[in-house]
């Protein structure tokens, strides 16, 4: 049975390959915080996400699109994150190629703190080692992504994230939003 792992995976991965319909690469600012009407916070704390569009489904102008999105962000002197989320999304699209989106999304979030981390042992804080904070997070957004040919599009996202467990029982969960651009490769 193990011997035919390897093989089940290399299967369900020629199958996903063969799903994908779009590839996209952004590049976000992340803050903490309430919503505002400020469209970028200072300082940047820079966000990369790569993600693929699988499934989508939909007539001319309404779709219905399956993704899933991998993000990295660092926070200045808080976090280091790697997150994968699962995002569906309903867009309307006219027939110029712009495309307006709402989408909701749900994954899984490893933080690592930016620094040293201590513990207390025998009456004296010692450095310890941190090997990251798993979290759960949930997500909504809004997107418009512009066609510039038959294979590429530019895209505007904005994405607000509640993340639980943030830290411990005086503050449970905490929330992030996102502020980016980015671009998209139909295959």
């Amino acid at each position: 049975m193990k011997k035919l792992f390897p093989l089940f995976l290399f299967l369900l991965s020629f199958q996903w390959v063969n799903a994908q319909q779009a590839v996209k690469l952004g590049v976000y600012n992340e803050a903490i915080g309430l919503p505002t009407y400020k469209i970028i916070k200072l300082p940047i704390h820079p966000t990369i996400q790569v993600g693929w569009d699988f499934r989508s489904r939909g007539g001319q102008h309404w779709k219905r699109t399956t993704g899933l999105e991998l993000y990295y962000f660092y926070h200045k002197r808080m976090e280091h994150a790697i997150m994968l989320d699962f995002s569906p999304r309903i867009s309307y699209q006219t027939t110029s190629g712009f495309l307006t989106g709402f989408s909701l999304g749900a994954g899984y979030k490893l933080a690592f703190l930016d620094g040293q981390k201590y513990r207390m042992e025998n009456g004296e804080y010692v450095k310890s080692r941190h090997w990251g904070k798993s979290q759960f997070n949930v997500k909504a957004g809004i997107g418009f992504e512009q066609k510039i040919s038959d294979y590429l599009a530019i895209t505007l996202d904005y994405k607000l994230m509640a993340v639980y467990p943030f830290g411990d029982r005086i503050v449970p969960f905490t929330l992030n939003h996102f502020t980016g651009f980015g671009i998209k490769k139909f295959l």
